[in-house]
């Protein structure tokens, strides 16, 4: 329709509008597109034609509402939402506009088939049945834009200015990253509610602060530390109470308790034991935990993060932002000769925002302090901007060591017309320097690699998506770098928990086996961090070789790296030190070097660990304890198999809450990462 042709639609009389039925839906759908989750409504014309837009999340409904008020001068004199004659909170009553009749009828329907697709994520499907005339505008849905709505938040009061990040496009350096060194004094870090101002959404989320008259930043601080020395860290949860649970909690997995919180170290060399990196831990509201974390005197120099690790929350906490970088500093010693050295060095911290996601985390927990106003496209930022640029000397080569602060999201990256060179993955150097042309990103992944641009301009992009992330502006003016390097003047003495296991006597192997639909490994879900739930046994100093069979699940070993045997990717190759793995058949070693005790392994699909996606395995100074079959695969008997929550566990005649709260667990259940 053109210009006149809308304008002569919006100025004649607007029929009567009926609506027939509002259904929310749940079934299945064969095809496993995560979009099935969005927000399809479907208004019926008449004369066998009917239009439908999707949404892009269940919440925005507020873009229909939008449309409505904006295109067809509806104004909307309701924020309640009415079924069966019950009344819950929500932001459009489509029963409550002005001419429309007979549209109270509601019914709960599952499964739901539609035009042939069998759907399997929660949707709201709005079947609206117009008169002539209505149709002719409603090809502009697809250019509608979400609108804000207040909603109040429990838990905690959010004060104070709105952190304005609403520029696309800033200078990397205009906002640096609050950095931190550790010293004899606790760092103070401060757990709280903060507003954000992004060019498309006004977002409400949690995240840290650097002292308690601080506000909080996502990221947080970059907090640097040495080998040998002893970091100290104060979490001080200021959030309120916790709201009510969304539903009963039927076992210990799931979400909840979106207020309390703890932290963990990703990647580090350290004990797991309290008061270090122990995820047992929890800080409720109002409370305080003072953590003490002995880094080795030969841990390796490394880009590593830190984020909340309370199970049951992290999908919400870290998938809000949440999260910072952690480095270990290098010195003369811990690195290795040559030209790395030499090179400036920029700390890049990528974020995947999907607010539409987080949202739907905050509802199943019960939570209503997370919010947004706006537009839900999901969105990347580096180190908090959208689409920085990051200015680097032309034709020189630095350093850029980039972490991509994921819960859940892995990425496949590109700097377009620059040449780069990997050094180092996850915080451990490579065995050898080598050109790559993509950096390949699992949920956590961190990369150090060298960087040389030529052009004035490059972008650094999403290549499966073609979204922009960053901008590089070389400067002639700059002259720090160096105009050419050796990649094979290269020698680093590895320290030895990180020897190479290649040529290492084995003392057993393991194989670890994801179910994708149950959320198990080897079997079982998680029970807790007691000894009697470890999935196996390892021996303090010993070498295994573990075969992962993950499906789609990135998974992630705590304390230990992993020595890859077999290529993972072409980017990941034989040889590389890793945290987290993905694939089937991927075999690597693990040298169980200086600490025993507990050592957690998950998916980093956050929303998966918590859902159960989780265990441990205890390393034990006691040889005479290990009981292994011969095929490596310990299945313990201890302790019943946790019930899983079902949505079929709510009845038809529940209040509609509990139904769209059930259904919201399923979804997040059976989301893909």
């Amino acid at each position: 329709m053109d210009d006149a042709g809308l304008a002569s639609a919006r100025a004649a009389p607007l029929p009567a509008l009926k609506i027939d039925k509002v259904r929310a839906v749940r079934g299945e759908q064969s095809d496993g597109d995560p979009g099935a989750r969005d927000l399809r409504i479907r208004f019926d014309l008449g004369d066998g034609n009917a239009v439908e837009h999707q949404f892009s999340a269940m919440h925005d409904v507020l873009q229909l509402k939008a449309f409505l008020e904006a295109q067809c001068g509806l104004p909307i004199v309701s924020q309640e939402m009415h079924f069966d004659g019950r009344i819950m909170a929500n932001p459009l009553c489509l029963a409550d506009f002005p001419g429309i009749a007979e549209s109270r009828s509601a019914t709960i329907v599952s499964p739901l088939v539609v035009n042939g697709l069998v759907i399997r994520h929660t949707s709201q499907l709005i079947d609206a049945r117009m008169m002539s005339g209505w149709g002719r505008s409603l090809p502009m849905l697809s250019a509608v834009v979400a609108v804000a709505v207040a909603v109040v938040a429990t838990g905690a009061e959010v004060g104070g200015a709105i952190v304005d990040r609403s520029r696309p496009g800033q200078a990397l350096s205009s906002v640096p990253l609050l950095e931190v060194t550790a010293s004899s004094d606790p760092i103070e870090l401060h757990f709280d509610a903060v507003q954000i101002q992004y060019p498309d959404c006004l977002m409400t989320t949690r995240a840290f602060s650097l002292g308690a008259s601080s506000v909080a930043t996502v990221p947080g601080p970059l907090i640097h530390v040495k080998r040998g020395q002893t970091l100290r860290i104060t979490v001080h949860n200021d959030l309120g109470p916790e709201a009510p649970p969304a539903a009963p909690e039927r076992d210990m997995n799931g979400l909840r308790h979106p207020n309390t919180t703890n932290i963990h170290l990703h990647g580090l060399h350290i004990s797991s034991a309290r008061p270090g990196d122990d995820m047992s831990i929890s800080i409720a509201p109002g409370e305080s935990f003072a953590y003490v974390y002995d880094i080795p005197g030969d841990h390796a120099g490394g880009l590593f993060i830190w984020h909340p690790h309370r199970h049951g929350s992290v999908a919400l906490q870290f998938g809000g932002g949440a999260v910072g970088l952690i480095v270990v500093d290098d010195d003369d010693t811990n690195m290795p000769d040559g030209w790395i050295g030499m090179l400036p060095m920029q700390f890049l911290l990528i974020q995947h925002m999907q607010p539409s996601e987080v949202q739907q985390f905050a509802r199943a927990s019960g939570d209503r302090l997370f919010r947004f106003a706006g537009s839900d496209a999901e969105f990347f930022l580096v180190n908090g901007l959208l689409a920085p640029v990051i200015t680097v000397p032309v034709g020189l080569w630095t350093r850029f060591r980039i972490a991509h602060a994921s819960a859940a999201s892995s990425l496949t990256a590109a700097i377009e017309g620059c040449d780069m060179v990997l050094v180092a993955i996850d915080g451990v150097y490579v065995l050898k320097p080598r050109p790559v042309s993509e950096l390949e990103f699992l949920p956590a992944t961190r990369v150090d690699i060298a960087v040389r641009c030529t052009a004035p301009q490059a972008r650094i992009v999403d290549s499966e998506h073609d979204i922009v992330i960053a901008t590089i502006a070389t400067d002639p003016n700059l002259k720090a770098g160096m105009a050419s390097i050796v990649m094979e003047d290269w020698s680093w003495q590895r320290p030895a928990y990180l020897a190479d296991t290649s040529g290492a006597a084995l003392h057993g192997k393991f194989a670890l086996h994801i179910d994708l639909h149950a959320f198990e490994i080897n079997r079982q879900m998680f029970h807790g961090f007691d000894r009697s739930f470890a999935l196996h046994e390892p021996v303090l100093d010993s070498v295994e070789e573990w075969t992962w069979e993950t499906s789609s699940h990135p998974m992630h070993v705590h304390v230990y790296h992993m020595q890859l045997m077999n290529d993972m990717s072409t980017f990941f190759r034989a040889g590389d030190w890793v945290d987290t793995v993905k694939g089937s058949g991927v075999r690597a070693r693990i040298l169980f070097d200086k600490y025993d005790g507990v050592a957690m392994i998950h998916c980093h699909n956050a929303l998966h660990s918590d859902h159960g996606l989780m265990g441990m395995v205890f390393v034990t100074r006691d040889t005479e304890s290990l009981s292994l079959p011969s095929n490596g695969i310990r299945f313990p008997a201890t302790s019943p198999k946790p019930t899983a929550f079902h949505s079929d566990d709510i009845s038809p005649s529940a209040p509609l809450q509990a139904i769209l709260t059930g259904i919201a667990v399923v979804v997040v259940l059976i989301a893909v990462h």
